[in-house]
């Protein structure tokens, strides 16, 4: 490869043979000539075939190199392909992603013409399997990981981001000037997904970062791909779970200074006030919602679920995020007590103190027993 080279591409892989083997016949349809970019595949330890499906494509992809890093991580990944990259800036894009057949040249095309610090573009969502009968495709709410950037509402113009901008650029379609990235160490290994677990914000905290610096950073309309929709994204947890990790793991980025917590002149007495209004808040929409359960906007009871409790969720995980900032590190144990103005509660008294106010509500009786079955039924198949 050329010492001017402009463009490495930085593909990570993990247990997902067969969405690579999309993704690579992805680069094998791209319109930018190989000489003009490369491709770097890095295996995180897969357990299936991912790493031979890979080294399978340097015959057709011969600017395509495959490696395997063995410590667990996204972020450890993504920082191999850093450290083997040649281009002067490098993108990223899941093993589970497919570029659409102009992606190379519009970025390259992007670099050439703004030299931006970072850019990144849509991504739309794509099945492999058939969707529930619950999920429903067109409504955002259903694609927490996609955003405005996703089927029925895309983003149609170039934007230069700001400081706490409300569009998000996405790691799994994002591009780096590697200088920079390597002036900032690469991605925090404490951040992002590990092996199967949810983790966020690695590519976030380069983001924030650089817009605090008043880097040049921006979203482009032309740079688009597809990214597969897990089996584990189209289960009700997910709904759950997603929207809590997401928002609770943002107190990394306001640990570093990068992002400013709303809740932050908040005692911690008045954060737990406030978890258990939201709480009550929840349980009362959801009784509301169940009112209509059965009716055609909720036909199954997953849509209750995922249309209200979602939003609730993730003010939950932001309140429980500035509880933490506040307190040491350690009081994640049960056997730990936290300071409350002038009173001391445990942990445990604080859940159940929760599981007290859901149960003075008729929702206690006529959601959380077929919820617990419904959970039950999901996590058997």
């Amino acid at each position: 490869m050329s010492s001017t080279l402009l463009l490495s591409v930085g593909i990570p892989s993990f247990n997902c043979a067969q969405a690579l083997q999309k993704c690579l016949d992805g680069f094998c349809k791209q319109t930018a000539p190989h000489d003009t970019y490369e491709i770097i595949v890095v295996d995180n330890n897969s357990s299936d075939d991912s790493f031979n499906v890979a080294s399978s494509y340097t015959t057709k992809l011969p600017h395509l190199r495959v490696y395997r890093e063995l410590k667990p991580g996204l972020s450890n990944v993504r920082n191999k392909i850093l450290s083997y990259a040649q281009g002067q800036y490098v993108g990223y894009i899941d093993g589970d992603g497919i570029p659409e057949s102009n992606w190379v040249a519009a970025a390259l095309q992007f670099i050439k013409v703004k030299t931006p610090d970072i850019f990144g573009g849509r991504v739309k969502p794509y099945f492999d399997r058939e969707i529930p009968r619950w999920f429903k495709e067109g409504n955002q709410k259903y694609l927490v990981k996609f955003s405005n950037r996703s089927s029925g509402d895309p983003i149609n113009k170039d934007i230069k981001l700001k400081n706490n901008h409300a569009i998000t650029l996405f790691g799994n379609n994002i591009f780096f000037k590697r200088a920079l990235l390597e002036g900032y160490g690469g991605f925090s290994p404490h951040l992002g997904m590990a092996k199967d677990s949810l983790h966020y914000h690695e590519e976030s905290a380069i983001v924030f970062r650089a817009l605090q610096e008043h880097r040049v950073v921006y979203y482009h309309k032309d740079i688009t791909i597809s990214h597969l929709v897990k089996r584990n994204r189209l289960c009700l947890l997910y709904y759950l779970i997603h929207p809590y990790k997401n928002a609770e793991e943002m107190r990394h980025l306001i640990h570093a200074g990068l992002l400013t917590s709303q809740y932050a002149h908040m005692t911690e007495r008045e954060l737990l006030l406030a978890i258990t209004s939201t709480t009550d808040q929840m349980v009362a929409s959801l009784e509301k919602a169940m009112r209509h359960y059965g009716r055609d906007h909720y036909p199954f009871l997953e849509n209750i679920l995922a249309e209200q409790s979602a939003t609730y969720f993730s003010q939950l995980g932001n309140l429980v995020s500035a509880v933490k900032l506040k307190l040491p590190t350690h009081f994640l144990s049960p056997k730990d007590t936290m300071s409350i103005s002038q009173n001391r509660f445990t942990i445990q008294a604080f859940i159940f103190e929760v599981i007290r106010a859901a149960k003075n509500t008729a929702l206690f009786r006529n959601i959380a027993r077929p919820f617990c079955r419904l959970i039950g039924k999901r996590l058997s198949k």
